[in-house]
């Protein structure tokens, strides 16, 4: 447990070193367990961007994420790759690049380096939808400090050891450290979705043999430098392969087009709940009611329907017919939210058309079903506001692909607003129960 203590207290900046005194020969051995330390950098720096993208746009709840990490590490990894980009962009022998990286001052080779790093890394995470992020980074994080950690099995030290800045030299790995290295380096990447994102793996192991063959070459070993810097260009790498396939020339052009245009599109897919367990022709818009004991039959051919879709983000209406779908398609977590819910039949709710249709009230309404509300409720119009209040707060959040959990009102209202036809066509073809549709915005 001291190895692993040490591990912790080396690559973090957070109180490890209270939980006992670790002697000075455990930290020769921290680079073995430096993917379980990737364990815990990446886990606290997921639950940031789920839990913050609850309430935030995505794009900001990946930037959050990223700065739960830097906060964790201290920027020592990042500190690193600048001295690293310095180095051995302005050095011309290995002296010389040995000392640009002992200095403490950043140079333009380092600024450049960290902004295209950030950049980088930034557009990588926030184009993918939030749980494919969180599972790339609970991936690609351990595994890429693993693979990074074999540096010290390939490479010498480059300096002496009473020259090395946190004045300890790594010692080569045992055939049980390497084991250690190498099992909790691979184990994380089941968290990937699906068996085709692991293609991604091959980039940082890549990018390892280049950069510690650039190494050997110029410095003829390696230092704590190269190290934290092999470390982000693998992940950054990793990032690379999963969201951006290789491509031909055409792909790519196709891949831009729509790149644009998700920028500016909102696809949102719109679920029907199931039928439910009412007297056939009542009103009961707001009303709470049961499903029909053959919800489970009719909630798999909807969760059919939702095969292979990726959100950043769903939705739900509050009502229990709603919820039960959604929870049953896998999102159990769904966001709740009023303007969801089915049109307002106020005094209406429950009864049949025919007694409606004794209200004299009722005349008034089905003259301008439209712009009057129900007896104590609301009209259509109103219905199709909030609707289209909440998708442009969604839209105007970043979103690009979300999933809206709701009623027949609701999904017709929907195709009314992506212009599908006009509003007084609304009711003339309203979407089946347990249905999906799909529209832009």
């Amino acid at each position: 447990m001291l190895y692993i203590l040490a591990a912790f207290i080396f690559f973090t900046r957070l109180p490890f070193w209270r939980l006992a005194e670790v002697p000075g020969e455990y930290f020769k051995h921290v680079v073995s367990r430096w993917p379980l330390v990737g364990w815990f950098t990446a886990g606290v720096s997921v639950l940031v961007l789920y839990a913050s993208s609850l309430i935030l746009p995505a794009s900001v709840a990946v930037l959050l994420a990223i700065l739960t990490r830097l906060l964790i590490t201290g920027c020592l990894h990042e500190d690193g790759l600048a001295d690293f980009f310095d180095g051995f962009g302005g050095g011309t022998s290995r002296e010389k690049i040995l000392a640009i990286m002992k200095d403490s001052h950043i140079g333009s080779y380092g600024v450049i380096g960290l902004i295209g790093y950030f950049g980088l890394y930034y557009a990588l995470l926030a184009s993918l939808p939030v749980s494919l992020a969180g599972a790339a980074m609970l991936a690609g994080d351990p595994f890429c400090k693993g693979v990074s950690g074999m540096i010290i099995n390939r490479l010498p030290y480059a300096r002496k050891e009473e020259e090395a800045k946190n004045k300890t030299v790594y010692s080569r790995m045992t055939v049980s450290e390497y084991l250690i290295c190498l099992s909790s380096s691979i184990l994380p990447l089941c968290w990937l979705p699906d068996p085709k994102y692991l293609w991604a793996i091959l980039f940082p192991i890549a990018v390892w043999y280049m950069l510690t063959s650039l190494m050997k070459q110029k410095i003829q070993g390696y230092t704590g430098d190269c190290c934290g810097a092999l470390f982000l260009l693998c992940e950054l790498s990793f990032m690379l392969g999963i969201p951006y396939p290789r491509l031909d020339n055409s792909q790519s052009k196709e891949l831009i087009i729509l790149t644009i245009y998700r920028l500016t599109t909102m696809i949102v897919y719109l679920i029907r709940h199931t039928s439910v367990a009412v007297p056939k022709g009542s009103a009961y818009g707001f009303t709470d009611v049961p499903l029909n004991p053959t919800f489970e039959t009719e909630a798999a051919v909807t969760l059919n329907q939702l095969s292979g879709l990726h959100f950043d983000e769903v939705f739900c209406s509050p009502l229990t017919r709603c919820v039960k779908l959604a929870a049953f398609c896998g999102y159990p977590q769904a966001i709740r939210d009023e303007r969801l819910k089915e049109l307002n039949f106020g005094d209406w709710e429950m009864k049949t058309w025919d007694e409606i249709s004794a209200d004299p009230y009722s005349k008034e309404w089905f003259n301008d079903w439209i712009n009057t509300p129900t007896l104590h409720g609301e009209s259509l119009r109103q219905q199709y506001e909030r609707l289209q209040a909440f998708l442009a707060e969604k839209k105007q959040q970043g979103y690009q692909q979300i999933a809206v959990f709701a009623h027949g009102g609701i999904l017709t209202c929907a195709r009314v607003l992506a212009g599908e036809y006009p509003i007084e066509q609304a009711f003339e073809s309203i979407p089946p129960y347990g249905s999906v549709i799909r529209i832009e915005l």
